[in-house]
């Protein structure tokens, strides 16, 4: 009698993901105040893209999971350390939108939210290209 080969195990096929599912761009904000962050939050909401609101010091690898596609930052938090948050939207690849100290007009606050989100939407997808060529 010849020895059974143990049992396999049934693998259960990973569904594909729907086709009519959309992943929204997302605008992370870091260290913003409560007022800049409702400002915000009330013009992503009309864009229909997600907004996130993280306090300082961040983990990269949290933000590089999250994958934004602008990153706005007050000037005070960014001269903290420059240098790390162009590194940060660099290797995510999304726009860095630096807010000026005194507070801007709610229309000049979504016109550089929106230009940030096209640049960083229309540079992604140049990336894209370029690495699908290649």
């Amino acid at each position: 009698m010849q020895p059974q080969s143990p049992p396999q195990a049934y693998r259960v096929p990973e569904p594909e993901p729907p086709s009519n599912v959309i992943a929204l761009p997302l605008v992370l904000l870091l260290g913003c105040d409560p007022v800049v962050e409702a400002r915000c939050r009330s013009i992503t909401t009309r864009a229909r893209v997600l907004m996130r609101a993280m306090p300082v010091p961040i983990l990269r690898s949290e933000v590089m999971t999250m994958d934004p596609l602008v990153i706005v930052v007050p000037s005070d938090v960014y001269e903290s350390a420059p240098w790390a948050f162009e590194v940060l939207a660099e290797k995510v690849g999304a726009s860095l939108l630096m807010l000026d100290r005194e507070a801007e007009a709610s229309i000049v606050l979504e016109y550089r939210l929106m230009e940030a989100l096209v640049f960083a939407k229309r540079l992604r997808a140049r990336v894209e290209a370029l690495s699908a060529r290649g």
